[in-house]
């Protein structure tokens, strides 16, 4: 239902799946970050999830994991 209401691009599909074989990240971990995601894209009053926030949420889900964040820049 969330995917039906807030879809990624094609190219925010491919940098979440990247990333989520780099870091193991399950379907469900997947899915908090899109939810988390669609807050940030909320609560700047973005229409639809952005790039920038898909990359806050991927960049917090590292924090959460107590890893140090990779060059995540030069994926942008």
């Amino acid at each position: 239902m969330l995917l039906a209401k807030s879809p990624l691009t094609k190219g925010q599909q491919q940098l979440l799946q990247h990333w989520a074989t780099i870091n193991d990240w399950s379907n469900r971990v997947q899915t908090k970050i899109i939810r988390l995601a669609r807050t940030i894209a909320d609560l700047t009053e973005a229409e639809h999830i952005t790039d920038e926030a898909l990359w806050k949420a991927m960049a917090f889900r590292r924090i959460k994991e107590g890893r140090q964040e990779r060059n995540m820049k030069g994926w942008c």
